[in-house]
């Protein structure tokens, strides 16, 4: 039986104290039992001291027992991941000479880094974040993977550096003192933008961005990018280019079934989590998928029409052989778990569609499911949202192909209601100035005027391709969208123990997506063409040509003028947040008021600045020891 790594790390590198020591790490530990509640090793020397906890799924034996050290006990390793392609990994290591006395993938992952060292990390397949302590030349290694799937953050001056898989552990040193990163909060008003590459929501704790690996020793921190997605080309038509990412994903969902536990998706009804899905029960029928206990699904459904997708999900389960579990959201509900969610996510959020993912991913955990599937990442590499037409319309524009330009937009406003006009105006503005011109006029005036003047910048698209689409979906792919989107996929799956794994984010699969042409992703106002095109005949027709979005939505804007009404007036006239000198207190009252009598409703809008107080108030007005468990 193999180990599943449902689990979290810390620890600490001493540079020139002698304060710190292994009781500090068990506290730091004790904060994020919920990522393993089962066991917990530590590991300690006049240098460092490493910390993990973890949960058991069937192999109950010492084993997989972390830290683990190195035959020769160089090395000592902690680590939180899944390594899919441990298997054919361990094969190869064995043709080095390697012996292995554990099944797990850990032992798989310190022999490769024993003969490959950093070149390791371009052989996994999988999600990690681990840390590698080498007695002999003390350096501690760290690394977290393609994507930034799996946490890593840490706090670093001229005495220490401490680590830990989240910010509430890091918050248990008693030199780390709670402050508040006022550019991440402008960004997160004005842009919506909730992840910030290295810098996070507190000021002085920084995260290891995706793809990127650390090693510390005596002579100081260096810090460096491993992998990155290239501007190669697909050559071929729109049918060989389908039935090649076909063929990637099914290995991907594949090697994520690799489990001795039973393994789960998430369900919206939407058209990644239904390929998904399908794609899973199709490999299940034809056996090459082993699974003794039935494909169970998790899905969101509301009582309110226009939030619900029940008959989206209908359609999946009628046309495969999953056992399908759903719940329903109440406000209730969310007043309830509200102070564990803001505690659960570590830093604000976007929306209450957290809080839906959060309360599917309790079902599962109450069903016993121990592994889920889910679709992050194919929005950000095949133009799944329509904010991506901008993009799209602006390499139109500077082709000069005025025609293709002027159809394209046709096409699109007269689906969407929009004007094509404006539509052509802000193509031109992305085109000739780089810059999003995404709602900076409209929510800065909810800020202090000195965040304003201090603050204030643009978000400037990246030129790393020559298409403003392919940079458009890069940088959400790697900085500004997807990876908040994983940090609340792990702290809401973790919350519960659960591993949740994204096929959808196969590196192999991203890098042939990044090779096609902007037509295969985004054309005619279809959103995601090559993947309906691959999933022809496996997908139910009717989710293939869903034009429609939605996700674990929750119906906020009736919520908030309604049973949740009562905290935010609270929140909004209360002295704390107007004593913080982050807002403009009137024209936040204002839009409040606004939205309370139907005059707008731009939920999303509210949401942040009520979850930027609450957020103060769990972390920032408390002392560093003083936080509630989770």
């Amino acid at each position: 039986m193999r180990w599943l790594h449902l689990c979290g790390i810390a620890g600490y590198f001493k540079k020139n104290t002698n304060s710190d020591s292994p009781e500090l790490v068990k506290k730091m530990l004790k904060s994020i039992r919920h990522r393993g509640p089962d066991d917990e090793g530590i590991y300690s020397d006049d240098t460092v001291c490493l910390g993990h906890c973890r949960l058991s799924i069937l192999d109950l034996t010492q084993a997989g027992h972390q830290p683990m050290a190195s035959d020769d006990q160089r090395y000592q390793i902690v680590y939180n991941g899944e390594i899919y392609n441990y298997i054919e990994l361990k094969e190869e290591l064995r043709r080095f000479g390697c012996k292995f006395r554990t099944q797990t993938d850990t032992e798989v992952l310190l022999q490769a880094y024993r003969v490959w060292g950093k070149e390791c990390l371009r052989r996994l397949n999988g999600m990690w974040s681990f840390v590698i302590w080498d007695c002999e030349r003390e350096e501690l290694f760290f690394a977290r993977d393609r994507f930034g799937v799996k946490p890593f953050v840490y706090y670093t001056d001229d005495e220490r550096f401490v680590f830990a898989s989240e910010i509430k552990a890091l918050l248990h040193h008693p030199i780390i003192c709670p402050e508040p990163n006022r550019q991440t909060i402008y960004d997160f008003i004005v842009y919506g933008r909730a992840n910030h590459e290295e810098e996070t929501f507190f000021k002085g704790i920084f995260q290891l961005p995706g793809a990127h690996y650390g090693i510390l020793n005596r002579y100081g921190l260096h810090v460096q990018r491993y992998w990155d997605i290239e501007q190669n080309r697909f050559e071929g038509s729109l049918t060989e280019a389908a039935e090649e990412f076909r063929r990637i994903f099914e290995d991907a969902v594949r090697i994520r079934f690799r489990s001795d536990v039973e393994v789960g998706s998430c369900l919206s009804g939407g058209l990644d989590s239904s390929s998904i899905v399908c794609m899973a029960d199709r490999m299940i029928s034809d056996g090459r998928i082993d699974t003794n206990n039935g494909f169970q699904t998790f899905s969101l459904f509301s009582r309110f029409p226009r939030f619900d997708e029940s008959k989206w999900v209908d359609i999946v389960k009628k046309h495969t052989r999953i056992n399908s579990h759903h719940i329903c959201l109440s406000e209730e509900e969310l007043l309830a778990e509200l102070q564990r969610l803001v505690y659960v996510q570590d830093e604000p959020f976007g929306s209450t569609s957290i809080f839906g993912q959060y309360m599917v991913m309790q079902s599962i955990n109450r069903h016993g499911i121990k592994v889920t599937l889910d679709g992050q990442g194919s929005d950000e590499m095949l133009a799944g949202y329509l904010s991506y037409a901008d993009s799209y319309f602006a390499d139109l524009y500077v082709s000069g192909d005025e025609e293709s330009l002027y159809r394209q937009v046709d096409i699109f406003c007269r689906k969407h209601g929009l004007t094509p006009s404006i539509a052509i105006e802000r193509a031109r503005r992305l085109a000739e100035t780089g810059a999003f011109g995404r709602h900076i006029e409209a929510n800065v005036k909810f800020l202090a005027p000195e965040l304003r003047k201090d603050c204030h910048k643009e978000i400037i698209l990246c030129r790393k391709f020559d298409s403003f689409l392919q940079n458009h979906l890069y940088q959400d792919l790697t900085s500004l969208s997807l990876p908040s989107f994983l940090r609340y996929e792990d702290r809401n799956s973790m919350a519960y123990s659960i591993e949740s794994r994204l096929p959808f984010l196969d590196y192999r699969l991203v890098e042939f997506a990044f090779s096609l042409p902007v037509s295969m992703k985004l054309h005619n106002s279809v959103t995601k063409v090559v993947l309906r095109q691959a999933m022809h005949g496996i997908l139910p027709e009717q989710i293939a040509n869903r034009q429609d979005k939605m996700g674990f939505v929750t119906p906020e804007s009736v919520w908030f003028r309604e049973g949740f009404m009562p905290v935010l007036d609270q929140l909004f006239h209360g002295k704390e947040l107007a004593d913080r000198g982050l807002f403009d207190i009137g024209n936040v009252i204002k839009e409040w008021e606004d939205f309370k009598q139907g005059r707008k409703n731009d939920s999303f809008l509210i949401w942040r600045i009520a979850s930027v107080e609450l957020w103060y108030r769990t972390f920032i007005d408390r002392s560093p020891g003083g936080h509630f468990d989770g």
